[in-house]
């Protein structure tokens, strides 16, 4: 099995639809067209930011936090993994790190 790199193009989603739907009647085909493009945002190829409240939680009292080790990467995903990364530290979703951890982990 190989993880491919992401692509990040807008969606033909009409091609997509009528291309692998074939399952689907024309009618269904045209429905279904009609609800995507309804959000068509979000099939643009781009991040965007996530409008909601806030989010908390309460911990149970007397509980303690937990840190797992990291997962190891399997060395045939590692470019994969790299790219994506400096792909999501120049858009600023990430920042980069000096810590010798990650260093190691994706070195």
């Amino acid at each position: 099995m190989e993880i491919l790199d992401a692509n990040y193009e807008k969606a033909d989603l009409s091609k997509i639809i009528y291309d692998t739907c074939n399952h689907l009647t024309v009618l269904q085909k045209h429905n279904l067209l009609r609800n995507l493009l309804t959000y068509k945002e979000l099939f643009d190829g781009t991040l965007g930011d996530w409008q909601t409240e806030p989010v908390s939680f309460r911990l149970k009292p007397g509980s303690k936090p937990y840190h797992g080790r990291a997962f190891p990467i399997p060395h045939i995903h590692l470019k994969t993994l790299k790219k994506e990364v400096e792909r999501l530290v120049k858009l600023g979703v990430l920042k980069n790190s000096p810590s010798q951890n990650v260093r190691l982990l994706l070195s």
